[in-house]
């Protein structure tokens, strides 16, 4: 036993303790995503509130990706102390060697294996290097029951250790070799080298993605038709989101593009989606009208016929939704807020903005409550839309004069007549548009924006001033950072992605 523990040095006692530790921090805060992303189906996910002290904002894909790079430091500190020491065939022996027992050949190689599998496939939906729904669908897959399998690993070899007759666990985390720790040059060049790979892979799993905005000295029109050459001439920058609701396996595919003329900025989303989404109805009961909901809730708790949106959030660091989401229950999807600091939003609603050609302008701040975290409007009372169902007499305030295909109606067109019961000669399940839609005013309407879907595709244009002169907007000059989400028919549950676009006002 003594020539046993004596193998033990302080990197390998180091990095066998990063490689246990980690491991925890990574099912724990995997764990707490699972259940976030799967919608609670598992009792094993119910217990919300412990998870909520783990990973209490969207942080925890952070501490995920923290874990998973001090397992890499660990596997490469032990590594590079065999080499520097010359043990590394203390390592290819567990293979080679015929004495030793077949089976933990096995469970080395796919202890081994599985690791490799784990990380590749986490750096994978990291970045987004996957194509389309079904490739995001396989990696998610892929990593997911890797992680499992990687823990029922370390479960059966924690048993073997401890009941086994295996090494045990002091002799790895307290042997000595040769009466002392061992000598301290290959230990700092083995930290080092650890640091430094495990920092390099960090760094470039990290990197933003880039959108240079240049001054092309063109404008374009409004109106969502990208009819101007001058979309040709913009920087562009293709983007992978994903988990969101009724979307193909939960992923959206954005083209991105924008360009300013030195007084206005321009950006353009361009994104695939079969169905133009316009679900912002009301709908007749037999004793009173109600917002029409579907039958039954999806995994997301998404049960609201919507509309289609687009948001974009301009940062000044580099933080993203890492930073500004904070996760719920599946059902209740979080809230937008941020500590010390401010992010302009732009949101794009296919119903509620996109009749008038504007984006709503708000930004998100500090917490506020519970039921809209720190979302902020631009002059909330300065127009806007506003539900068509009055809550206290469970009636329309207006119906159209004709019948409408549309979710939303103008109260200031002829073509609308107000609602008296005495005239509702509506039958059982007849529908009526659900928002009423007004232009916005002062600053809540400074972002001018409209949609077009043509052929399965939805295409929408942004304009706003470089600087509008309000507090509450961000001025577009310099280094900055952009989120984009899409919602697909959903109130709630958008697809994003989590590394945050480097945007460069030239």
């Amino acid at each position: 036993m003594d020539d046993m523990m004596h193998r033990f040095s302080l990197a390998s006692r180091l990095g066998h303790l990063l490689m246990t530790l980690a491991p925890v921090g990574l099912y724990l805060t995997g764990l707490r995503l699972a259940w976030f992303g799967g919608g609670g189906s598992s009792p094993l996910f119910a217990p919300q509130s412990w998870l909520d002290v783990l990973a209490p904002t969207g942080q925890v894909y952070r501490w995920h990706k923290t874990c998973g790079l001090v397992l890499i430091a660990g596997a490469i500190l032990y590594l590079v102390e065999l080499m520097l020491t010359g043990q590394l065939g203390r390592l290819t022996a567990l293979f080679t060697d015929r004495r030793r027992d077949y089976r933990k050949k096995l469970f080395y190689i796919a202890v081994l294996g599985t690791t490799a599998v784990s990380i590749v496939s986490g750096i994978t939906l990291y970045t987004g290097l996957y194509e389309g729904a079904a490739g995001h669908m396989f990696m998610n897959r892929l990593h997911h029951y890797a992680a499992v399998f990687l823990v029922i690993l370390t479960i059966a070899h924690l048993i073997d250790v401890l009941f086994g007759g295996g090494v045990r666990v002091n002799a790895i985390f307290f042997g000595y070799r040769d009466g002392t720790f061992f000598s301290v040059r290959p230990f700092v060049m083995a930290m080092v080298g650890a640091m430094v790979l495990a920092g390099a892979v960090g760094l470039l799993i990290d990197r933003p993605s880039e959108l240079v905005c240049r001054r092309l000295g063109k404008t374009v029109n409004i109106d969502g038709l990208v009819e101007s050459i001058v979309w040709n001439r913009a920087d562009s920058l293709q983007l992978t989101l994903a988990h969101g609701a009724n979307l193909d396996g939960g992923v959206s595919e954005v083209t991105l593009k924008s360009f300013h003329d030195g007084r206005n900025v321009y950006f353009l989303l361009s994104w695939d989606d079969p169905d133009r989404s316009f679900n912002r109805r009301l709908v007749k009961m037999e004793t009173e009208w109600m917002v029409g909901v579907s039958e039954y809730p999806d995994l997301f708790g998404e049960r609201i016929y919507y509309e289609d949106q687009a948001v974009l959030s301009i940062h000044r660091n580099t933080g993203g939704c890492a930073v500004t989401c904070h996760l719920r229950t599946p059902s209740k999807m979080g809230l937008h807020y941020t500590i010390g600091d401010t992010v302009d939003v732009w949101q794009w609603r296919a119903v509620s903005t996109n009749p008038i050609r504007r984006a709503d302008d708000g930004w998100w701040a500090g917490f506020r409550d519970d039921s809209i975290g720190g979302r902020h409007l631009d002059n909330l009372a300065a127009g806007g839309y506003f539900s068509n169902l009055n809550r206290d007499w469970r009636q329309p305030y207006f119906l159209p004069a004709h019948r409408s295909v549309y979710g939303w109606i103008d109260p200031y067109t002829p073509f609308v007549t107000p609602y008296f019961v005495a005239e509702d000669t509506f039958c059982l399940g007849a529908q009526a548009p659900g928002v009423i839609v007004t232009p916005f005013q002062g600053d809540r309407g400074d972002v001018r924006a409209e949609g077009r879907w043509l052929d399965g595709r939805w295409t929408v244009e942004f304009a706003r001033a470089l600087k509008t002169g309000s507090s509450a907007d961000t001025e577009m000059r310099g280094e900055l950072y952009l989120g984009v989400a899409i919602f697909d028919n959903a109130s709630s549950k958008h697809a994003f992605h989590l590394r945050p676009i480097r945007l460069v006002v030239e």
